[in-house]
């Protein structure tokens, strides 16, 4: 029980964090629409393009969903795989911020109730944002959210530090 107060507080804070970018909107009357708040552990992998200016990413994770509109219901286990790009890598470079961060994540959430999975395309991105430690997203492309990768935590440019990361986040999906 301990585990799932944590995972709902850690949910919880994600959604005071991303409420802000989700608004009103996400939400149409009469569509079915589940929130979902998320947490997983994984790896946050930048490095610079071989053939262009810019970085490619590549993240992978696994962890949990609740639906935060019944915080009772059973929890999903998710995993994902995403790949993309960013013009500057912020502190990393000669840029404060990190400019145009786009991936491309397939997402894998499983029921564990009702032994079925849902596989979502997304967008994770962000005209500016910032890296390392702490990298906000905006959700997009069949869900709307907002969400924050931790990683290269204490100013460790890559190839330095490790690439382990956290990923936190919330979105709004409409139900199949």
């Amino acid at each position: 029980m301990p585990h799932l107060r944590k995972r709902i507080a850690v949910a919880g804070l994600a959604v005071l964090v991303a409420g802000s970018f989700i608004g009103a909107g996400a939400v149409r009357a009469g569509a079915a629409q589940e929130l979902l708040g998320c947490t997983a552990s994984g790896q946050v992998d930048v490095a610079p393009n071989a053939t262009a200016t810019g970085f490619d990413w590549s993240i992978n994770g696994t962890g949990s969903c609740v639906d935060l509109s019944f915080p009772l219901q059973n929890a999903k286990s998710v995993s994902f795989t995403g790949s993309g790009t960013s013009d500057t890598l912020g502190l990393c470079t000669t840029s404060p911020l990190v400019n145009n961060l786009d991936i491309t994540v397939t997402l894998s959430l499983f029921d564990n109730v009702l032994h079925t999975t849902r596989t979502l395309s997304e967008h994770w991105s962000l005209a500016l944002t910032t890296f390392p430690v702490a990298t906000p997203f905006l959700v997009s492309q069949g869900a709307n959210g907002a969400g924050t990768m931790l990683s290269h935590i204490l100013l460790n440019c890559p190839p330095k530090g490790t690439d382990s990361g956290n990923f936190v986040w919330t979105q709004t999906e409409k139900l199949p």
